[in-house]
């Protein structure tokens, strides 16, 4: 019982620290929350035990925790899915109005130009139209 209740005081701390507690080989391993995170879909399930592989050698009449673990294993990989189409949506929003940001500073910088009132404005109206060229390539690369 000591033994339950020692894993248990050692997840409950780790979880106060940002930290999470699995099991491994060697025993309770405990790491950073945000960093195991960051591990590809299929290291993240093989260190929790829930990769494919894994539960389906566990597969047994008398227990059925696999039907969950097998359910586990699909919606974690599902949401990464999600996550990462997401943030890649995100990011492109976030170049696309920097692309638009780039434009309006072109524009200003034209009509300060055009006017003749800021004549040493050519520069940075050069400047801008090389950045605006890049955005556009990257742009592409993407679309």
């Amino acid at each position: 019982m000591a033994d339950k209740q020692n894993l248990k005081d050692l997840i409950l701390e780790a979880e106060k620290r940002g930290k999470i507690v699995f099991m491994t080989i060697d025993g309770p391993m405990s790491v950073d929350l945000e960093k195991f995170i960051q591990q590809p879909t299929e290291g993240l399930l093989y260190d929790l035990n829930r990769d494919r592989a894994t539960i389906l050698t566990s597969i047994s009449i008398n227990n059925l925790k696999w039907v969950n673990d097998f359910c586990v294993m699909k919606v974690i990989t599902k949401l990464i899915e999600y996550y990462d189409e997401r943030t890649t949506r995100n990011n492109l929003l976030e170049k696309i109005r920097y692309y638009f940001e780039l434009m309006d500073a072109m524009d200003t910088v034209h009509l300060l130009l055009s006017s003749g009132t800021h004549p040493k404005r050519y520069g940075a109206y050069r400047r801008l139209s090389i950045m605006v060229g890049e955005m556009e390539d990257e742009l592409r690369k993407i679309i």
